[in-house]
């Protein structure tokens, strides 16, 4: 009887000393996940007051590396220029939960808000499930300072190249939104010339990006996905695009929006 009860405690003890008693290796959230942290942060950033430029930092592709990731963080909060800061995306590498939890906690100690996007590692396991909960829907929008910010999914392999990824109809819908901006920033995880692109969509996806900027200057088209930084003008549309460069490469832009225009710093930490 006594060693039957002390199975008993063994197993209460267990229970009941972690956050939550996981059976499934996969799981996609528990109750202490973070929650939506995307719309969170996005309230924050527009309720900061405005500043006569808007500085944002992005960076990218951290996966596994939370050494220079908890780096970045601490560059950053070291940075008062900076208002606000962009991850395009691959979070974690296989899409798990506790990859979330440990990249997001690492995160979280930015004294700055985070907008992190979808990347394609993001997706893979139960990862989809994860991100919805603890950052957000994948397509979302938002302005500040008559900018709008469009982040979206452009993960087409993931979705097995359907015609579907990106959501060319979402993205004209919101590009056709509102009134309250004279300018726009796209960013999603894969860069349209990539083959992780549904290359299908590729001719409708620069025919978008053309009508978008005739009306509405297209301030800067942003990208993950290649682990390399790189800054310039796109030979197809004309576009800035800026790739930040891995978070193992120890690299993020400098982007400042100004009453002229936009200007930027390569950044090594």
């Amino acid at each position: 009887m006594a060693a039957r009860k002390y199975i008993y405690v063994v197993l209460l003890f267990f229970l009941t000393s972690c956050q939550q008693f996981e059976f499934d290796p996969n799981q996609s959230v528990n109750a202490f996940s973070a929650d939506r942290l995307n719309y969170v942060n996005i309230e924050r950033i527009i309720n900061e007051p405005s500043r006569e430029e808007m500085v944002l930092a992005i960076t990218g592709d951290s996966h596994l590396d939370y050494d220079n990731l908890t780096k970045f963080v601490h560059h950053v909060n070291a940075d008062p220029t900076i208002d606000f800061v962009i991850h395009t995306g691959d979070l974690t590498d296989h899409g798990l939960l506790k990859e979330y939890e440990w990249a997001v906690s690492r995160l979280q100690k930015l004294n700055k808000p985070l907008v992190v996007t979808l990347g394609n590692h993001d997706v893979l396991s139960l990862g989809e499930d994860t991100y919805k909960h603890m950052l957000g829907g994948s397509n979302f929008a938002f302005v500040k300072d008559s900018v709008k910010f469009v982040v979206f999914n452009s993960n087409g392999r993931e979705y097995g190249f359907k015609g579907k990824i990106p959501d060319l109809g979402w993205l004209d819908k919101e590009l056709l939104l509102g009134s309250d901006y004279k300018n726009v920033i796209m960013v999603s995880h894969v860069p349209y010339w990539d083959r992780d692109f549904d290359l299908g969509l590729k001719p409708d996806y620069l025919k978008l990006l053309r009508d978008v900027n005739s009306r509405t200057p297209i301030l800067a088209h942003i990208n993950g996905h290649l682990h390399m930084q790189t800054v310039d003008v796109r030979p197809d549309n004309g576009l800035l695009q800026i790739l930040p460069g891995s978070t193992g490469s120890r690299t993020y832009v400098k982007l400042i929006i100004g009453k002229n225009g936009v200007r930027y710093e390569k950044i090594t930490f």
